[in-house]
């Protein structure tokens, strides 16, 4: 694992050298172990690595000399290919000669020697990577099937389009593995400011797709490559989609299904030359991983270590689950304890700079925490990030389905019914719920159910919107291109609502939002964390399996439970409702001053925020009228975010 970045030309400007060490420097926390810059003509590749693999032998930027008349090539690359050996094995058989013992980085630079821009195809592993083809003068970008490995990009003006004109030709182009080692990338003086529209994505989701929140920086989408060609023109192609939902498949043979891919997935992710360990938190998701995990471990006669994270607001019952999926494994088990934080705020700083970018999900500093406890113990731990998403185990997943089967009566349902479709009681709760139930189209029903902020909330924050995008394009506008954007020829009509959710969390909520949150937490804390649930061969059985399997009689991960249960003898109930988001907890405490003074201080007002909206939010959340903790949280990240972009102005 590691950081990447670089800077590309499409001109004879040359590039400042204070530029890629400004980029090292912001990328330093994702790769403690080496730290390379390589700087010829139009290209500056950086890697900061956090060695896991071939230790000695796998630095970069990693280059390939030109051969049989081919160019040389060089790279940067973050992730694991876990398929690497076989590749390696293919391409020895092609006449590539390698120079490494088991480095997954050389077989990329091979692979694309001998297959191009197929190459990710062939890929099995979490990845993103930039191979640079100096005697064609093309950079391509690609990143994973899922999007598990960041990449964010700023093209300047006129690098856009299938054809660019010389009077328009692309000048450069900085990529990077965080949006702050970008920035730290543009020439001195450039700082791009903040997107009304992209804000306005913020507050509606609580993070933000493809388009970043600063002005002209992107993300490689999940599951594509981009290519920029000599003169400065872009494209970039699709070379992954979730398989169709299936209308025949019943649950005949599913769990044994599930089990085989599974198993394949973990067996390809315990390769490593550094200690690693599984995480138990409770969950089916986690105890499956472990589970395979141990059992082959076991058949090399090695122990599996596995770690359960005790939060000041675990749920007991979630410990308890881990130590006895541990005893029936025969796992060695550690339970480690992270004492409730006293620096919020600070810790909220130091992961905004490391990311570039506001933190709207409190659980990231949770999770941060909890890496530097495992960070004393291993360096990769195996989690069962993704299965929420891939075996519909959501609640929110049974409470639309009820919703769109009972619509006519949704909103007069009692409140025990509410709570079996995992809505909770609270008032907050309801309000999705009604606010659900009046909702004709099911990307409105679903944001109403999984939204941070309601329109009606934006409008009142931000009273002067005439610039945003959210006017003219809704948010659900683009949930539903998103929705079937995975498939060419499917319609909307062609999927029940829960199918439509699930391929939205899938795409856009997943990549953008979890797995963006997760990666800045592991990796600021030196640790690397692999998802076998997430894997390419698992993600195509289950997305092809009909909700009718994955939730049997409408059990959120019914099938994966089944899985679990197969495992770890039967015998365990696993959780299924996660604890409260930590912040809860935050504005009741000795801290909550110092949380809500900046939002009092007018230090969003740069953003066009009405003080006194953001006052009455305050003034419901302390009175308990309405929970607004994780709002509120989301517009001091967001506060903290601007701090650090102003002070990054200054630098420039």
């Amino acid at each position: 694992m590691s950081g990447i970045g670089g800077i590309v030309r499409f001109d004879d400007t040359p590039i400042a050298p204070s530029r890629p060490r400004a980029m090292l420097d912001r990328l330093r926390h994702r790769g403690p172990d080496s730290h390379q810059i390589s700087h010829e003509d139009r290209c500056a590749f950086v890697h900061a690595r956090l060695s896991i693999l071939d230790v000695l032998d796998g630095n970069q930027p990693m280059h390939l000399a030109g051969d049989a008349g081919k160019g040389a090539l060089s790279l940067v690359f973050n992730g694991e290919i876990y398929n690497h050996r076989s590749l390696r094995s293919k391409l020895e058989r092609l006449g590539h000669r390698f120079q490494s013992s088991h480095c997954d980085t050389e077989v990329l630079l091979h692979g694309y020697r001998a297959w191009g821009t197929e190459l990710p195809k062939h890929l099995h592993g979490m990845f993103a990577f930039a191979i640079w083809d100096p005697s064609a003068q093309r950079l391509v970008l690609v990143r994973d099937r899922i999007g598990q490995r960041p990449l964010f990009y700023h093209r300047s003006q006129g690098c856009e389009g299938e054809v660019v004109d010389a009077a328009s030709r692309c000048g450069e182009i900085v990529f990077a593995s965080v949006i702050s080692a970008v920035l730290a990338g543009l020439p001195a003086g450039t700082t791009p400011p903040f997107d009304r529209a992209a804000t306005d994505t913020y507050l509606r989701l609580g993070f933000n797709d493809q388009r970043a929140i600063v002005f002209g920086v992107e993300e490689v989408l999940p599951g594509h490559w981009l290519m920029i060609e000599a003169g400065g023109a872009i494209r970039t192609e699709r070379y992954w989609r979730p398989p169709p939902v299936s209308r025949t498949s019943t649950a005949i043979g599913a769990v044994d299904a599930a089990c085989e891919v599974i198993d394949e997935a973990v067996a390809e992710r315990l390769e490593s030359d550094v200690p690693l360990g599984c995480v138990l938190s409770g969950s089916a998701s986690d105890a499956v991983v472990a589970a395979v995990a141990q059992r082959r471990l076991e058949s090399s006669g090695k122990r599996l270590s596995t770690f359960s994270i005790r939060l000041p607001e675990s749920d007991p019952c979630e410990v308890e689950i881990a130590r006895r999926v541990a005893l029936h494994i025969g796992s060695d088990h550690t339970e480690l304890t992270v004492k409730p934080g006293d620096d919020v705020r600070g810790q909220l700083t130091e992961l905004t700079a490391a990311m570039g970018a506001p933190i709207a999900d409190s659980r990231t500093l949770r999770w941060f925490q909890g890496y530097r406890e495992l960070a004393k113990h291993v360096r990769v731990v195996l989690t069962g990030v993704g299965g929420d998403v891939l075996f519909a185990g959501r609640q929110w997943y049974r409470a639309l389905d009820l919703l769109c089967r009972y619509r006519p009566v949704a909103g007069a349902l009692p409140t025990p019914f509410l709570m079996l479709a995992g809505c909770g009681s609270t008032r907050e709760h309801r309000g999705r719920w009604l606010r659900a139930a009046k909702a004709v189209d099911p990307a409105d029903a679903y944001l109403g159910l999984v939204d941070l902020f309601t329109e009606e909330q934006v409008d009142h924050l931000i009273a002067d919107r005439s610039g945003s995008e959210a006017r003219t394009r809704p948010i659900t506008t683009r949930i539903n291109a998103q929705w079937l954007s995975a498939t060419e020829t499917e319609s909307e009509a062609d999927h029940e609502p829960v199918e439509l959710a699930r391929r939205w969390d899938l795409m856009c909520a997943l990549p953008y939002g979890t797995l963006r949150s997760w990666d800045c937490a592991s990796m600021a804390a030196g640790v690397e964390a692999r998802c076998p649930l997430l894997d390419a061969q698992v993600c195509d059985l289950a997305g092809h399996l009909p909700v009718s399997v994955l939730m049997p009689r409408g059990k959120p991960g019914g099938l994966l439970l089944q899985v679990a249960a197969r495992l770890t003898g039967g015998g365990i109930r696993f959780a299924t409702l996660r604890a409260p988001a930590p912040c809860h907890n935050w504005y009741d405490g000795d801290q909550a001053d110092s949380l809500v003074e900046p939002l009092l201080n007018g230090a969003l007002a740069g953003l066009g925020f009405e003080g006194a909206a953001i006052e009455t939010l305050w003034a419901e959340h302390r009175s308990g009228a309405v929970d607004h903790a994780q709002r509120l949280f989301a517009l001091l990240s967001l506060s903290v975010w601007l701090s650090w972009l102003g002070d990054q102005a200054k630098q420039s």
